[in-house]
């Protein structure tokens, strides 16, 4: 695919560029794990991109504040055609304001110096590697570096990025990096729930987030998204505890947000007292936060099993989705519960009355709210061992039509 974006680049006398993470991470002689490629157009890139998909297809997406588009290519690799850009940032914070210019320009607005690098795709002119910054230096050096002191004043979300590669790349952000950071870091209040949630997907995303967020509370960045906000050992016990690999089907969670999702919730549960404004200022998902929730209910209410009958438990996990159970059993230290969710999983969550007995009492039984109350006392007869196979069963609901 990008030999054919190449030629097509060659036929059209359009200058492209390869920039950012590809290039850092062949100079780090480590594999380049994203299927995203970033490549500069010297023109407009939405009008290149446009001829890519006439020939070669693929879904397209536009940004024209930005003069990018994105293409899709089998909903696996994504390819990212930018217009060479200058940018001015209005005020702190903002959105930056983009003009047309060349690739000079291009990496000058990059965020660190190891990613102000591009190589020359086509032939047009002659082939080169551009590193006006001396990114390949820092590279050398293992040095996160800002290309000039205002960068975190005009976006505030390098701070994150800054120690996401520090702590992926196992680099040192320099010192005086390290200096614009601490004066600037307040600004992370000014960011949006939802740039401030996409740069946290990001870092929960890397295979070693724990340390990226030990080192962000370390250097009081957390408190300065929300004042409540921190990283302890037990929050990276927990997210180390997560598995590698899928959780076997009984647990019917979620695949394609699972990794992700489970380490908001073990992040977030402590905070209950916080929660809704913490939930606010990085606009969770309604379906996140309730996840969330339902695992801080579990978490007060059962911390053993013992006591209660199985309809007890069973009708508190009722009411809690599948991740919430997985993530309680993750991290529950109770084997008698750990032992119990994987039964309810697996077993009593499916037990209800029989169909026959449901039959008897919607014939006999005029309220929808009272069937509904029924149904649960035959279900709970089920699972406490009361009643052992169907004619037991009918005798039951007799009984309870009678009532």
């Amino acid at each position: 695919m990008l030999k054919q974006i190449i030629n097509i680049a060659e036929e059209k006398n359009v200058p492209i560029f390869i920039v950012g993470g590809i290039i850092r991470d062949l100079f780090l002689k480590r594999r380049h794990y994203h299927l995203d490629i970033d490549l500069v157009i010297d023109g407009n890139a939405i009008a290149f991109a446009n001829s890519i998909q006439f020939l070669l297809g693929g879904e397209l997406s536009y940004y024209s504040q930005f003069g990018t588009a994105t293409m899709s290519i089998n909903y696996i690799q994504q390819i990212d055609f930018i217009t060479a850009r200058k940018e001015t940032y209005p005020y702190p914070g903002a959105l930056p304001l983009v003009t047309q210019s060349n690739i000079y320009d291009d990496l000058l607005r990059r965020d660190f110096t190891i990613n102000a690098l591009a190589a020359r795709l086509n032939n047009i002119g002659r082939s080169e590697l551009i590193d006006l910054c001396s990114g390949i230096r820092d590279i050398k050096l293992k040095t996160v570096r800002t290309l000039h002191a205002l960068s975190f004043k005009d976006d505030p979300t390098r701070i994150l990025r800054a120690v996401r590669y520090e702590q992926r790349y196992h680099f040192q952000i320099s010192a005086k990096t390290l200096e614009e950071l601490n004066k600037y870091k307040s600004y992370l209040s000014i960011i949006s729930p939802h740039r401030i949630k996409h740069e946290f997907d990001r870092i929960f995303t890397e295979a070693d987030s724990s340390s990226i967020m030990e080192r962000l509370n370390n250097l009081s960045i957390l408190n300065e998204i929300h004042s409540a906000l921190s990283w302890n050992k037990q929050h990276t016990t927990c997210l180390r505890n997560i598995p590698a690999n899928f959780p076997e089907e009984f647990w019917d969670v979620q695949q394609n947000r699972l990794f992700l999702w489970l380490r908001y919730v073990l992040w977030l549960m402590p905070y209950k007292a916080n929660f809704q404004e913490i939930a606010s200022r990085f606009n969770l998902e309604q379906s996140l936060n309730k996840i969330i929730l339902s695992t801080i209910l579990l978490s007060e209410q059962l911390t053993t099993t013992e006591g209660y009958s199985i309809s007890e438990v069973v009708e508190l996990l009722d009411k809690c989705p599948p991740m919430s159970i997985y993530a309680y059993y993750l991290i529950t230290a109770n084997n008698g519960v750990k032992e119990f969710l994987v039964e309810y999983m697996k077993r009593y969550k499916k037990v209800a009355p029989s169909l026959a007995a449901k039959e008897q009492v919607i014939k006999n039984v005029k309220a929808g709210a009272i069937i509904g109350i029924l149904f649960n006392t035959i279900r709970n007869a089920w699972l406490d061992g009361e009643i052992k196979n169907t004619q037991q069963e009918m005798i039951l609901v007799k009984r309870l039509i009678q009532k």
